[in-house]
């Protein structure tokens, strides 16, 4: 895949306005491992495609004069990063090592569960923060979050769980909504999480009068390393 075929996200999920995220206050969090933070995270032609069509869109509804043609808006999108955080908070003791914070800057990074999910039975919940590497304070305009899953799709009970090798979708609905309770509830019975959130949620801000911001973080369990897909940073050109 050439430069042009991909977003690089340097490493270093939404503060909404007017919304409070009443699952991660009043809660002790103890700070997370992040790895390999200076990854980059290729992300899908289709997907791409899919992120700038919604950024043009943009830029046609807020900026009615605009005369340049979609291509050359396309080529010309200013990127920058946005900070990430990623909240892990068990809904009973015993099934993550701790409630944990993970603090991903400068466009994201990845996190390992091994040392993380230590229970083999019960439910924790996933929150998230983002905002701007350059400018925190400033409100996000119109956050999109997308996943790409990375996980095989497993049977567990007769219940087929995750999407399978290299399949996005848009997850903006439902990962706000959630995000505004308890948090995306995952199960660690059977390892059941991984396919779920196996793979790489992408955060893209559209900002129409000026760029976009990019942030992402992949998720997996190196224990379960079978469950995996290959690499895409192996696979894909």
């Amino acid at each position: 895949m050439t430069s042009s075929l991909r977003f690089v996200l340097l490493s270093g999920f939404l503060l909404l306005s007017g919304c409070k995220d009443t699952a991660v206050q009043n809660v002790d969090y103890a700070p997370g491992a992040i790895e390999r933070t200076s990854k980059e995270f290729l992300i899908p032609r289709d997907l791409r495609e899919t992120i700038e069509k919604e950024y043009v869109r943009l830029i046609h509804k807020d900026n009615i004069k605009n005369v340049l043609p979609d291509e050359e808006l396309t080529a010309r999108i200013p990127r920058e990063f946005l900070d990430l955080d990623i909240y892990l908070r068990q809904a009973a003791s015993g099934t993550l090592s701790d409630n944990t914070h993970f603090y991903l800057p400068r466009g994201g990074g990845e996190i390992d569960l091994k040392n993380d999910v230590k229970g083999r039975k019960g439910s924790f919940y996933l929150t998230f923060a983002a905002r701007r590497s350059h400018t925190p304070e400033a409100p996000l305009k119109d956050l999109h979050v997308y996943f790409m899953s990375e996980a095989k799709i497993r049977n567990i009970d007769g219940e087929n769980f995750g999407a399978g090798c290299q399949k996005y979708m848009d997850v903006t609905q439902k990962l706000l909504s959630t995000n505004k309770g308890e948090g995306l509830q995952l199960n660690a019975t059977d390892h059941r999480y991984l396919p779920v959130v196996g793979g790489v949620l992408y955060f893209v801000d559209f900002d129409p009068e000026r760029k976009i911001f990019l942030g992402a973080v992949r998720i997996f369990d190196s224990r379960y390393a079978s469950d995996m897909c290959p690499d895409p940073n192996d696979t894909v050109k």
